[in-house]
C-alpha cells in the first residue's frame, strides 16, 4: 500500500469530518422526530384517558336514566291500575 501524502491525509480528514457532520445531522433529526413522536404519544394517552373518563361518566348517566325509567314505569303501572279501578267504580255508579 502506498503511503499517503500530507495533502491526501488532510483531504481524507476533511472527508471524514464532513461525513461525521452529516451523520450528526441525521442523528439530530432522528432525535427530533423521536421527541415529536413521544409528545404525540403523550397527547394521545391524555386524550384516551379523557375519553375513558367520559365513557365511564356516560355509562353512569345511562344507569341513572335506566333507574329513572324503571321508577317511572312502576309509577305508570300504579297509576294505570288506579285509573282502571276508578273506571270500574264509575261504571258501577253509572249502572
Amino acid at each position: 500500500m502506498a503511503a499517503m501524502t500530507v495533502e491526501q491525509i488532510l483531504e481524507r480528514a476533511q472527508d471524514l469530518k464532513a461525513e461525521s457532520k452529516e451523520k450528526d445531522e441525521v442523528i439530530a433529526e432522528q432525535q427530533r422526530q423521536i421527541h415529536d413522536f413521544e409528545v404525540k404519544c403523550s397527547e394521545l394517552e391524555a386524550s384516551f384517558s379523557d375519553l375513558e373518563g367520559r365513557a365511564e361518566s356516560a355509562e353512569s348517566e345511562k344507569r341513572e336514566v335506566e333507574g329513572r325509567i324503571e321508577e317511572l314505569e312502576a309509577k305508570l303501572a300504579e297509576s294505570s291500575s288506579k285509573a282502571d279501578d276508578l273506571v270500574d267504580k264509575l261504571a258501577e255508579v253509572l249502572s
